[in-house]
């Protein structure tokens, strides 16, 4: 596994970044972080959140302007652009508030995961659950960080990467001849699973193209696990709980509980 001269992964100093990036998102543009909050996933921002946040609509002009920058070509950055013309602060600086939402999809690489990855690092940025600048509140925002120990097979386990590898390898042993499509089955606790068990080579070719595959890695060195068939790269972000919802971790834990009838539990 890679690390930087801090001994940290470069998974881990990721993490970092994107809080970072995050927590001065809410300091300097709260509107926006705001807006983020509400909808994760910016990749996905359209018309309909444009008609919630009752946008004025872009003119010919502007569309033909907008449409030969790079920063807001795409329609969720015509979206951002939007936003920022509600306040002549983010109006000035909707260039910088474009380039920061492409620097985080960037670090993050997977557009597939990009919802859920923003929201559980959210769960670490925020630093408080008012809404500044946005009105009433329409609906709280829980944000529990689960600083859990958890333990399998008489081991206790501090990382939860570390505790699914191991949940892995141990069924791997119990079902030799496992290929991909029967790991994905036997874990499913999400409609993709490839989110979760990604194809070594798929992963090459993404590393290929953006340099960083969200939180899989950053390098073609990173651990693997040998199916019959191929071998995958596991995810290293495991949220136990996003806005208040059982997110990806304890997803997993109730299926080893109550389908692979494994005993596992938390110290």
């Amino acid at each position: 596994m890679q690390h930087t001269a801090e001994g940290e992964t470069i998974q881990e100093q990721h993490l970092k970044v994107l809080n970072y990036s995050l927590v001065c998102m809410q300091i300097a543009y709260p509107y926006i972080y705001n807006q983020l909050t509400e909808a994760p996933d910016f990749k996905s921002w359209n018309e309909k959140i444009a008609s919630k946040l009752k946008l004025r609509t872009l003119t010919e002009a502007e569309l033909d302007t907008l449409n030969s920058i790079e920063e807001f070509d795409e329609d969720w950055e015509k979206v951002v652009y939007r936003m920022c013309q509600k306040e002549t602060y983010l109006a000035n600086r909707a260039f910088s508030i474009s380039s920061l939402f492409n620097k985080i999809a960037q670090i993050i690489g997977n557009d597939e995961q990009l919802g859920e990855i923003v929201s559980s690092v959210l769960e670490m940025s925020a630093v408080t659950n008012l809404k500044a600048f946005d009105g009433p509140i329409k609906k709280e925002t829980k944000f529990n960080r689960d600083t859990s120990s958890y333990q399998f097979n008489g081991k206790v386990y501090t990382k939860k990467k570390e505790f699914v590898n191991d949940v892995v390898a141990y069924y791997l042993s119990e079902h030799p001849g496992t290929t991909h499509e029967q790991l994905k089955e036997a874990f499913a606790f999400k409609r993709s699973m490839d989110s979760v068990f990604l194809d070594y080579e798929e992963y090459l070719i993404k590393l290929k193209e953006r340099g960083t595959v969200g939180f899989f890695g950053s390098s073609p060195d990173v651990p693997t696990i040998q199916l019959a068939d191929k071998k995958v790269v596991l995810c290293g972000n495991w949220p136990t709980m996003v806005n208040g919802k059982p997110s990806d971790f304890a997803k997993l834990l109730d299926l080893l509980k109550l389908k692979l009838k494994y005993n596992v539990g938390t110290c």
